[in-house]
């Protein structure tokens, strides 16, 4: 049951990526605005997956700093993406 809520957090965070790579490089003119928020929504759902993979509790927030912090304080290589969080978070 675990390794299913992880994957599909993983399918959706792929879907996302997906999405911003597809306005980014296939429309013309690149639709960048909605890129990013594809991309801060697939960054979301990993971070939220690595959560779930851990057995820790996902937070119901869009913050992707808050959920850094969390994935930080479950490995701390995550605190590295902190500032790459910061910047996606003001799309």
């Amino acid at each position: 049951m675990a390794s299913e809520i992880v994957n599909q957090w993983l399918q959706k965070a792929k879907d996302d990526y997906v999405s911003a790579t597809v306005l980014m490089e296939k429309v013309q003119p690149p639709q960048i605005e909605i890129a990013c928020y594809h991309s801060q929504q697939c960054a979301e759902k990993a971070l939220k997956a690595f959560c779930s993979f851990k057995g820790s509790e996902i937070q119901k927030t869009h913050n992707l700093i808050v959920l850094c912090q969390s994935c930080t304080a479950l490995n701390s290589e995550f605190s590295t993406l902190i500032s790459d969080c910061a910047k996606l978070n003001k799309t």
